[in-house]
């Protein structure tokens, strides 16, 4: 189980906030606030905070006020914290 004490170290330093079009030009999988909380089993704030940092990417999308997290970037963080 990954919990946020084994996720931190593995988050970029700097990540600023990207708004993208609502229509990517290349197929991206993302995941929204709260799928990728339950995922990593933490709350909403936590992210927030992750976001706010600057140590977690964020996307948002033009026609929306919703926060999505790249599913490739989650996933990399996941591997490097397993290991």
């Amino acid at each position: 189980m990954l919990t946020a004490q084994r996720i931190q170290p593995y988050l970029n330093e700097s990540a600023p906030m990207k708004t993208i079009p609502s229509t990517p030009k290349t197929p991206t999988e993302f995941l929204t606030t709260e799928g990728l909380r339950v995922r990593w089993q933490v709350s909403a704030m936590f992210l927030w905070r992750l976001r706010r940092s600057g140590k977690l990417h964020a996307f948002r999308f033009s026609n929306s006020r919703s926060v999505r997290y790249s599913l490739a970037e989650i996933e990399r963080i996941e591997r490097e914290a397993q290991a």
